[in-house]
Order: structure tokens, then C-alpha cells, then sequence
């Protein structure tokens, strides 16, 4: 994933979340993952709320996939539809806190951002 940020998850060592806390918070969202969703939560994190157009423009996924997937994510609460609402071709998609906590538990993008987000969200 080029585009979420310049440095892997190999190069950094330090995690802020320990691996026995993504693993409960694994089982208890019980969502089925995969490389799709991981791509769609982690765009949605580091640009912010955005359409799916440009989600499949700058990730290797196709449109339909991407659509297929976000469907699937809005029903399990892993995102949601917070403009243009009634023209799914422009919504603007936001992620959850939901979808946050399920980015934590299988690290799909920096700690530090996905715990910023959730202060935030938390207020």
C-alpha cells in the first residue's frame, strides 16, 4: 500500500496496541476480513472521508469490487454514507468507530493515526 504513508510496517518495530489485544478485538467485531476491505479502511483513514470512485482510482481494486465490499461494510457498520446520500455514484464515505477498532486489530494502518481518529471520534 504506497499510498497510506512512506513508511512499511517493517521498518517500524514499535506497535502502541500489544498482538493479545488485536486478537480480541478480532473476536469480538467477528467480521470477516480481507485484503479488500483492509485497502478500503486504510484509504478511508489516512484521506478522510471520500468517495468509492477515488478509493478504486488509487488502489489496485475495481470499481465493482469496491462497491461490492463497501456495501457489505456499510450493513456491518465498518463505514457510512455522510453526504450525497442519494447518488451513490458521488457519496462521500466516512469510517466508524467500528471500522476504526477493526483497522486496530489487524494493523491496516499506523497506531498512532488509528487512535487519533478514535480520540476524535470519542471527542
Amino acid at each position: 500500500m504506497p499510498w497510506v504513508n512512506n513508511i512499511s510496517h517493517s521498518d517500524v518495530n514499535i506497535h502502541k496496541v500489544p498482538e493479545e489485544l488485536r486478537v480480541k478485538f478480532r473476536r469480538l467485531i467477528g467480521v470477516e476480513y480481507d485484503d479488500t476491505m483492509n485497502d478500503i479502511l486504510a484509504y478511508i483513514i489516512t484521506r478522510g472521508p471520500t468517495t468509492l470512485y477515488k478509493v478504486s482510482r488509487d488502489t489496485p481494486h475495481s470499481i465493482s469490487s469496491i462497491y461490492k465490499k463497501a456495501k457489505r461494510m456499510v450493513k456491518d457498520y465498518l463505514i457510512r454514507v455522510v453526504g450525497n446520500g442519494n447518488r451513490s455514484d458521488s457519496a462521500v464515505y466516512e469510517v466508524t468507530i467500528k471500522g476504526l477498532l477493526l483497522c486496530l486489530a489487524h494493523n491496516c494502518v499506523d497506531d498512532d493515526l488509528v487512535l487519533s481518529r478514535l480520540r476524535y471520534k470519542w471527542g
